[in-house]
C-alpha cells in the first residue's frame, strides 16, 4: 500500500481565510491502480493534523474491502513540509499514523516506511 499526504495553504471561497488544506491519497489495490482519498480542511494555525489517524485507519479499510487482505508493508510519502516543520512531523505525524493502524484493528503493526 502506497500514501502519499499532502498539505498546503489556501483561501477557501465561503470565508476568504486561509486555511490548511490536508490530501491523503491511498492505494488499494497491489497493483496501485485503484484509490482511496479524503480532504480534510484545517484552520490556518493548526499544524498538527488530528484526523490523520481516522484517514489512515479509513484508507486501510478501503484497501481490504478491496483486496480482502490487509497491506503487510505501507509506504507513506508526505509533502507539503517547510524545513523547520520535519521534526514536528516525526514527532507527531508518526504517531498518528501508528494510532490510525490501531484505530482500524487492536494490535495491527504492519512495516511501513515515511518519506
Amino acid at each position: 500500500m502506497v500514501i502519499g499526504i499532502e498539505t498546503s495553504m489556501k483561501k477557501i471561497l465561503e470565508n476568504k481565510k486561509m486555511k490548511q488544506v490536508v490530501g491523503v491519497v491511498a492505494s488499494v489495490n497491489a497493483d496501485l491502480t485503484k484509490y482511496y482519498s479524503e480532504v480534510d480542511i484545517r484552520n490556518e494555525n493548526d499544524t498538527l493534523l488530528p484526523s490523520l489517524s481516522s484517514i489512515i485507519a479509513k484508507s486501510i479499510t478501503a484497501y481490504v474491502k478491496n483486496t480482502k487482505s490487509l497491506p503487510e508493508d505501507i509506504i507513506i510519502y508526505r509533502q507539503g513540509l517547510g524545513e523547520g516543520q520535519v521534526v514536528q512531523s516525526l514527532k507527531y505525524e508518526i504517531e498518528s499514523i501508528k494510532h490510525g493502524f490501531n484505530e482500524y484493528k487492536q494490535g495491527y503493526k504492519p512495516k511501513f516506511a515515511f518519506f
